[in-house]
Order: structure tokens, then sequence, then C-alpha cells
């Protein structure tokens, strides 16, 4: 239990919540816990989705798999991220894709009616989803943005110019991995490190690691709105 507990708090649906409260909240939930192999089907697409789903160790593959047999990786969530939040609390609780174990994995699944019971008697676990919905939100918004520029150069300088905004820094810490900043451009993770390195040699940028320089501003703005 206190290994779970632990994991626990690394998740935002328990953000801010002591040890104590943990332990009373699985208690009323009736949590269950279960193990999968890599590549072994979590959820099947178009059945109905009643839990929610916190992996606790591995990885999932959230994938759309074609009549012919083909699979195609729509996402991959990683410890520590919940899946079917969004899904368990619509008037369409249907799973629009096949969620997969894309490596070994252990996954905490909630019931909703027994998660609703938790949330009502600890109430922070509700302000924690609303959160947790409003990241979703907002990364889908980054998006749709994302779509609107045509080239991988500009999606990287769109990234970087809101980053900048953020940090109020020509110096940009980026805190997720070449990997998930990929996925989040919609661009093969090859594509951008390519990218990175032309707009370097071109003076536009200078990278050390997770730590990309602005050299630029105004140059960088130009590439933006060609």
């Amino acid at each position: 239990m206190q290994e779970l507990i632990t994991n626990l708090k690394n998740f935002i649906l328990f953000e801010d919540l002591d040890a104590t409260i943990l332990v009373d909240a699985l208690k009323i939930s009736k949590y269950e816990v279960k193990h999968y192999s890599a590549e072994e089907i979590i959820a099947f697409e178009s059945t109905p989705c009643t839990q929610l789903g916190l992996i606790i160790k591995g990885s999932i593959s959230i994938s759309k798999i074609y009549p012919s047999g083909r699979t195609v990786s729509v996402t991959t969530l990683e410890e520590g991220d919940i899946f079917g939040e969004v899904i368990l609390f619509s008037n369409h609780s249907i799973y629009p894709s096949t969620v997969i174990a894309a490596s070994d994995c252990t996954v905490l699944l909630f019931e909703k009616n027994k998660f609703i019971a938790m949330c009502d008697y600890y109430p922070k676990i509700y302000k924690n989803l609303l959160q947790a919905f409003s990241d979703r939100i907002l990364l889908l918004n980054q998006k749709i943005t994302n779509l609107s520029f045509k080239s991988i150069r500009q999606k990287i300088i769109h990234f970087l110019f809101n980053t900048y905004k953020n940090q109020k820094n020509i110096y940009l810490n980026i805190k997720i991995t070449r990997s998930e900043w990929a996925e989040l451009l919609g661009i093969p993770r090859p594509s951008l490190s390519r990218e990175l390195v032309k707009m370097k040699d071109d003076g536009l940028i200078d990278f050390d690691k997770s730590t990309i320089r602005l050299m630029n501003l105004d140059a960088l703005e130009d590439e933006l709105f060609k």
C-alpha cells in the first residue's frame, strides 16, 4: 500500500493530498490494479468506457486498428498519465481508439460511480480533475493552432515564441522531451531534430540539451509569417 500511495502522489488527481487522505480515498473507491504485458489490449475501440485509468508503471499506446490489421499510434501515455477521464464523463462514453500496452505496465482503475463517491468525499480531487481537463483542452488547442502553420519550421518557431512569452527569457528551458515536442507539433521526431539543426546553421537559434537560445527574434518572426 505504501508504494502505491507514493506512486499516486505523482498524479495530478491527487496533488496536495496527504498520505492519510489518500489511504481513505482508496478505501472508498475500491480501486483495481491490473498488470498488462506489452502489446496486450487494455480496451477495444467502440467498447464502453466505464473506468478511469492511472498508469502506475510502463506506458500505453492509444491506437487506431484498421480492417487490414495495420495499427497507427495516435499518442503514447507514460507513467504518471491518466486515461479515459474525458470519455468516462461524456454523454457518449465509448472508446474512440484502442488502448494497448506499449510495454509491460501496471494500471490502477477506478469504476465511474466509485470514483464519483471518492470525489464527493474529497472535493479536492474534483478540482484536480478539472485542472487535468483544462490542461488537456489547452494542449488540444495548441495542436489545432499548429495545423495553421504549413512548414515544420513555422510550427517550431510558434512553439518557441509561446515558450519565450511564458519564460520571458531568450534562453528557453524546454521541459518536455524531443519525442513529446514532436508529438505536440504533429511531426516525426527525426524531422524536428533535423529542422532544429538547420535553424542553428541559419543563425536563428542555438541549443544545448534542453536549453534553446533565441539568437534573432526579428528573423524568427519573419520566418513565422513567410
